[in-house]
């Protein structure tokens, strides 16, 4: 109590400061006039008695000193004096003042900037419910890597037979069509397991989430949860949103609930607009059927690790349970040749940390953030470099000064405190300029992403991890800055120093040769990343793509995801071509599945045979090896400028029933049949047959 009590009157007088210095001075002065009255008594003259009677006292500001070290905290108004004279110094010199403060500003403002990206996609762990128990699995085979695709049928095996996990989730992410009234908008949906949102431990922010009710595959009632962004975005954040029903292309769907807005789900950085029922939805898929429950790849998965139970003893156990999912699968599928059911059988379990999401923003950029964050780090280590060495320059100039002070008996520690405290100022003042530079940039990022179909979500503000960071920074900024300076411009030798004003020692020169060798070696480096950054922009930029890039207009459309039946989309295509050809200056107007410099169909699922061609080594039986292939609409190669060297393109005549038909590309007719013309040859790929009809 005798401390607390000692604690709170100190406070009281470092708040009421003056009052008590002021009632100070009127009693150290009553006591003054009483003592010099005595004098006067005795016959002394008016200034030898009060000269006296300061005597007696044992000095005046002695007095003061040792009574404030009793009525306040006097470390803490020592350094507010600091800061102070640090304030002033920098008052008298403002061209110093405003370079470091923006310099710094600029440096902190964007590794701060870059921190919070990275930190948001790539460190911080999901929004979930101790998420360092959550696991995913893959599975790899010889060829194929890090496959994430299991069938609903490979899902509630795992989930109601294994050993090791609490309980397993199913997901898949696909797009749909929101159909309005007058329009349809595409949107990205999550198809999720019952227990997907308890499992996680997501609360909605209105309503429910989703319950095991809500995905039973006979189930007339359909259930929808949106996010929080898509709700505020589309429905102006509309508490009566709850039981309205939204028309998707798969069916109607009543809104239940809408999730928490700190939740965005298993995928940093990006976020679906609403999550329905898997079973439920894939059930009501037209053609779904208990074959294809066994057979299509579609879901991730997710479980949650019992307590004590080890990733190496849960790899254990799914390598038991997908290898009997496997052999049911090798039955069920067609044409299944020996070497392909090898391979299949042959596929492992491969198991890791779900607690930073599965796939999200933060996978695309996993190697170019933390390069942009050395390159944002180096910046500003720069920037400390030349604050240090303008600071070194500036002792230069007040050697006079510090002399004078270490000459009447200010010690070295003190004197650094000072030279710190004013370099601290400094770097306060550039980190708290850096906050708006910050908001700057991350927004600048988030547009200069290119588009996504998915929407994205990445913090527009630093939030507390953020700020430690930037707090971090300014705290290093200021020992970098003001160690050496202040340590060299605190040793001088005295009484040269004081007869001459502008002595400097020789260790200082050595120390600013150190500093400019640093700045230039920082400096290069970062310049020569930037230069090689350059050359790749404009190698990219000057890329021979194959096709004629100018004058080209891209557009994508998808009328299936507005519940347009395959033969009124094919009515769409052609209605569409034929009026963007008839437009005033379009030469020619065609179809691409999947973009000009898109991916391409994907992998066969069984190896390419050619007619005439003995195929050499695996191409037989791997499907790896097989040709990419595109989907293209006629006038495709006259619309790109893409020379056809022999045979003709495709024509509006090539139907669903007419001959199925192929062009090929120079590089395959020279590989599968050499000096050979290729027209007419034939493509046994899948189950189709396709006649050769071009070469480009």
């Amino acid at each position: 109590m005798r401390i607390l009590r000692r604690i709170l009157a100190r406070s009281r007088g470092l708040i009421a400061k003056r009052r008590l210095d002021r009632q100070l001075d009127e009693e150290i002065e009553s006591h003054i006039q009483l003592h010099t009255d005595d004098g006067l008594r005795i016959g002394l003259s008016e200034d030898e008695a009060r000269r006296r009677a300061i005597i007696n006292l044992g000095g005046i500001q002695a007095l003061k000193e040792s009574w404030r070290e009793q009525a306040t905290f006097p470390g803490l108004e020592s350094v507010w004096k600091d800061f102070v004279y640090a304030a002033r110094n920098l008052r008298r010199n403002p061209a110093f003042a405003v370079v470091a403060i923006l310099s710094l500003a600029l440096g902190i403002g964007a590794n701060t900037a870059i921190f919070t990206i990275a930190d948001a996609l790539l460190i911080k762990p999901i929004p979930a419910r101790n998420p360092g128990e959550l696991y995913t699995w893959t599975w790899n085979t010889d060829r194929f890597k890090n496959q994430n695709g299991f069938t609903l049928s490979a899902y509630e095996s795992f989930r109601a037979n294994n050993e090791v996990f609490s309980d397993i989730l199913a997901r898949r992410v696909t797009q749909a069509g929101l159909i309005g009234p007058d329009s349809s908008e595409q949107i990205i949906i999550e198809q999720v397991t019952g227990n997907y949102f308890n499992m996680l431990g997501a609360v909605p922010r209105i309503g429910r989430v989703l319950s095991p009710d809500d995905d039973q595959p006979q189930t007339t009632h359909r259930a929808a949860v949106l996010s929080h962004d898509f709700w505020t975005r589309k429905y102006a954040a509309d508490p009566s949103i709850l039981g309205r029903t939204i028309r998707l292309n798969i069916g109607d769907y009543t809104v239940v609930g809408v999730s928490a807005e700190e939740f965005t789900g298993l995928d940093p950085g990006y976020s679906p607009e609403i999550r329905v029922p898997l079973k439920q939805s894939l059930s009501a898929q037209p053609g779904w059927n208990e074959r294809r429950r066994k057979t299509d790849m579609l879901l991730h998965m997710v479980g949650r690790l019992k307590p004590a139970v080890s990733p190496a003893s849960a790899k254990a156990n799914l390598a038991v349970l997908y290898a009997k999912s496997v052999r049911e699968l090798a039955v069920l599928l067609p044409n299944m040749t020996e070497e392909t059911t090898r391979r299949l059988l042959s596929q492992t379990i491969e198991i890791q940390s779900a607690a930073r999401g599965l796939f999200g923003l933060g996978s695309d950029y996993k190697t170019s953030l933390p390069l942009l964050l050395i390159a944002a780090g180096l910046v500003l280590l720069i920037t400390c470099v030349n604050l240090a060495a303008l600071l070194l320059a500036s002792a230069v100039g007040r050697q006079r000064e510090i002399a004078l002070r270490l000459s009447l008996g200010a010690g070295r520690g003190r004197i650094i405190r000072q030279l710190f405290t004013e370099n601290l100022l400094v770097t306060f003042l550039g980190g708290s300029l850096s906050l708006p530079v910050c908001f700057w940039m991350i927004k600048a990022f988030i547009a200069l992403l290119p588009a996504s179909t998915w929407q994205i979500l990445i913090p527009s503000a630093p939030d507390w991890r953020a700020f430690s960071f930037l707090a971090a920074l300014v705290l290093f900024a200021a020992i970098f800055i003001g160690t050496l300076p202040a340590l060299q411009s605190t040793k001088p030798d005295i009484a040269p120093t004081l007869k001459v004003a502008d002595s400097a020692g020789g260790g200082r020169f050595r120390s600013g040769r150190v500093l400019v060798v640093l700045q230039i070696a920082l400096s290069l480096s970062l310049l020569t990343g930037a230069a090689l950054l350059l050359r790749t922009q404009a190698n990219l930029r000057t890329l021979q793509t194959g096709f004629q890039q100018s004058g080209l207009l891209m557009l994508k459309v998808n009328p299936r995801l507005s519940n347009a039946r395959p033969a009124a989309a094919r009515a769409f295509y052609q209605e569409s071509i034929r009026q963007l050809s008839a437009l005033p200056g379009v030469q020619f107007a065609s179809l691409d599945r999947f973009g000009l410099l898109g991916v391409s169909f994907g992998i066969a699922r069984r190896a390419t045979q050619v007619e005439g061609y003995e195929a050499k080594g695996d191409e037989r039986t791997n499907p790896l090896l097989a040709p990419d292939r595109l989907v293209i609409g006629p006038d495709f190669f006259a619309t790109v400028n893409i020379p056809l060297l022999a045979g003709r393109e495709f024509s509006t005549g090539d139907t669903e029933n007419s001959p199925k038909v192929a062009i090929v590309n120079e590089r395959f007719a020279a590989y599968y049949f050499g000096m050979e013309s290729p027209l007419g040859r034939h493509i046994t790929w899948d189950d189709r047959n396709l006649q050769i009809i071009g070469v480009v």
